[in-house]
């Protein structure tokens, strides 16, 4: 795509870089980019591609945006609580730079969508925050041969690799398996706000390095301890057991069973109320932070965030049916697979979390803890 003189005067720091130049923005212009998750990591990264001169970024995600968001994800605003996330990402990308085409997905990337949305795209950033997801982004992009461009977060660190790269590793090749006791997301495990800023902002590089060719050949997941100031970068072979890309794969589709961490019992959204009405014995737990809790929840659900139920503080009767619920149905089952383990056979959890939820929500002033 050819520059006009508005491009020339934005991108004019990029095309006094003997390593981009014209020919370089050009490609920039041209290019298409996914973004899948529009939180701590996409934020920035969708913003610096835009401030790039990427002609086409596409943003997937299901959520609206909550006040626990706004600690890290750098796109919205206070007065923006309970907007869809995408759409007010794409407004404030088309902001900065107007010549950008921001398109939109607001659901949840799944089996039966990942191959039609992401085969119009050059390459993939994944700032999802959970297993699930980051499954489903690698075997997409390994299926339909686009680069991974991964990254994760815990409380002080941050991890960055390109994966599906010709030759390279994929996201199985470290993970063949969900790793149990890594199953928590920021959510519950706590991030400092500016961890995800910095390596979303590393996801971005990764990715304009990549289209204008100056992505190195050399395989590496490189961990970063920002607590400590220190980097690691350990040389990532491709794995040939792996399941995915190896010499002899069992993978060859994408599957559903292939992208859950946990068999747990789950209700469906539209037969809660149904379960509700014909069982007395009934609590709903919201696993939610206490923030959100109060913005919105299920009349008649009891606040016990995530990280008390895994603590084992909570106080939860086991002569009752439990129902976790949380906003996508990710942590409520973390929930009850832990208290099943537990002991507690009657817990279930909402299938979709409240993002399927088809009734009406109500506010609350205050939280509250089941009683024994």
């Amino acid at each position: 795509m050819v520059l006009d003189s508005k491009d020339k005067l934005r991108y004019s720091r990029h095309l006094s870089l003997p390593e981009i130049g014209r020919e370089g923005q050009e490609r920039l212009k041209a290019s298409r980019v996914l973004v899948v998750g529009a939180g701590g990591l996409g934020c920035p990264a969708a913003l610096y591609l835009a401030a790039a001169g990427i002609g086409t970024i596409g943003i997937i995600d299901p959520d609206c945006i909550e006040l626990s968001n706004l600690q890290r994800q750098v796109l919205y605003r206070d007065s923006e609580l309970g907007l869809s996330k995408v759409e007010v990402a794409s407004a404030r990308l088309k902001e900065n730079n107007p010549n950008v085409v921001v398109e939109t997905y607001r659901t949840a990337l799944s089996p039966e969508n990942a191959f039609e949305i992401i085969q119009r795209y050059d390459l993939v950033l994944d700032a999802t925050d959970n297993f699930t997801a980051r499954y489903l982004v690698n075997d997409a992009c390994f299926f339909l041969r686009r680069p991974n461009v991964f990254a994760s977060v815990s409380k002080f660190e941050g991890r960055l690799s390109v994966l599906c790269l010709p030759d390279g590793p994929c996201y199985r090749c470290l993970f063949p398996e969900t790793p149990q006791d890594k199953i928590l997301n920021c959510a519950e495990e706590g991030i400092l706000g500016a961890v995800p800023g910095v390596m979303g902002t590393l996801q971005a590089l990764a990715a304009l390095k990549l289209i204008l060719g100056l992505e190195d050949s050399g395989h590496r997941l490189s961990i970063f301890n920002f607590l400590n100031i220190e980097l690691k970068n350990i040389v990532l072979p491709k794995n040939t057991q792996c399941p995915l890309c190896g010499a002899h794969p069992t993978i060859r589709k994408l599957e559903s069973r292939a992208l859950e961490c946990h068999s747990v019992p789950e209700i469906l959204p539209g037969d809660l109320q149904t379960f509700l009405e014909a069982e007395e014995s009934v609590h709903l737990i919201d696993v939610r932070e206490p923030e959100d809790f109060r913005r919105g929840k299920i009349p008649g659900s009891l606040s016990v965030p995530l990280n008390v139920i895994l603590s084992d503080t909570a106080t939860l009767p086991q002569d009752k049916v439990l129902i976790l619920i949380c906003q996508r149905g990710q942590r409520s089952r973390i929930g009850v697979q832990h208290l099943i383990e537990k002991g507690f056979r009657g817990t279930r959890s909402l299938r979709g979390g409240l993002s399927e939820w088809p009734g009406k929500l109500e506010r609350c002033l205050s939280t509250s803890r089941p009683q024994k």
